[in-house]
């Protein structure tokens, strides 16, 4: 299995990736954000974000596998404070984890994700983000649905970078997630189609 950046490669067929779908989107507090920070700062901020959240990815897929973890003294208090997050949630609330990291693939659409984490009835995704966005619902709806999973439930774990903390939202799963999705879906092949119809 290949990828690239927006999209995964199986058995020769391309799948444009459910979070590039979504990036392709702004929602309007980030615009607000962007004008305010500018760009260059916007984007310095954004690829720190990315590799915080691929290093917390990267530390609870270790210690769910192996029971543990080990910080290496090049991560950051951020880093610390979002695994110290994730042992808290696992001691109050983790509703046994089935499986991590699974990437499933819709061949009607044409598109693919990896979802975080599978619990007993709930796909869940793992965010070191400020703060949950409605896109992360709409995000989480979709690995439901691609997965065929239908689990009753999806989740967000947005894991605290300053506080050490956590904060666990689940929702009922609820297909009009996934025609939100579908919408952003025809305007980024749209778009990306310089304005044909496919």
């Amino acid at each position: 299995m290949g990828s690239n950046s927006k999209t995964y490669e199986k058995d020769g067929k391309f799948y444009d990736r459910t979070t590039s779908i979504l990036d392709a989107w702004v929602e309007p507090w980030r615009l607000e954000w962007l004008t305010e920070v500018g760009r260059v700062a916007a984007n310095k901020k954004s690829r720190a974000a990315l590799a915080l959240g691929k290093r917390v990815d990267t530390l609870v897929q270790v210690e769910i596998e192996k029971g543990k973890f080990n910080l290496a003294k090049a991560d950051s208090k951020e880093v610390a404070s979002c695994m110290a997050g994730w042992k808290l949630w696992k001691e109050r609330e983790a509703k046994g984890i089935i499986s991590i990291q699974q990437t499933s693939y819709c061949d009607e659409t044409m598109t693919a994700g990896t979802y975080d984490l599978e619990e007993g009835d709930a796909i869940t995704d793992v965010k070191t983000s400020s703060q949950i966005s409605p896109k992360h619902w709409l995000q989480v709806a979709w690995y439901n649905h691609i997965s065929l999973l239908n689990k009753p439930y999806i989740a967000i774990l947005r894991l605290d970078k300053f506080w050490s903390n956590y904060e666990y939202v689940r929702k009922p799963m609820n297909q009009g997630y996934c025609e939100i999705f579908k919408g952003i879906l025809n305007a980024y092949r749209y778009f990306n189609h310089q304005g044909e119809l496919e």
